[in-house]
């Protein structure tokens, strides 16, 4: 006779399987989602408010992006304008545009045009 506990776990392991099925576009839709649970990971647990995952993509809260700006602003640029989802900052004639979207509910992937090591300052 099976016992309720082997008729649970099944059930359980089921379960686990249709929702991860029925997300997979969520899940990979950054590529490789273990560099991103990376990020989330250290902004859950320490006082970052915005971390990279890759060398053009960061991550933060959902909110305004005033941790973006602070990050740049740090590496000399300044904020120009706002166009819905697109966000342009400045230093001296170089000018860098960031796209902004949402990962989840809870989450912000910012986009840089190109990664803040290969600009050289003027």
């Amino acid at each position: 006779m099976v016992s309720i506990r082997k008729i649970l776990q099944a059930s359980f392991i089921l379960v686990f399987l249709f929702a991860l099925i029925f997300n997979l576009g969520a899940i990979f839709q950054e590529g490789n989602p273990l560099p991103v649970l990376w990020a989330i990971i250290k902004l859950e647990f320490t006082d970052s408010n915005i971390v990279a995952f890759t060398e053009n993509k960061l991550i933060q809260k959902d909110g305004p992006e005033a941790p973006l700006t602070n990050y740049l602003a740090e590496h000399g640029w300044t904020f120009k304008d706002r166009l819905g989802s697109l966000i342009v900052y400045t230093r001296g004639t170089d000018e860098l545009y960031v796209k902004s979207r949402r990962l989840t509910t809870f989450y912000n992937v910012y986009e840089l045009e190109y990664p803040l090591i290969d600009i050289k300052a003027n």
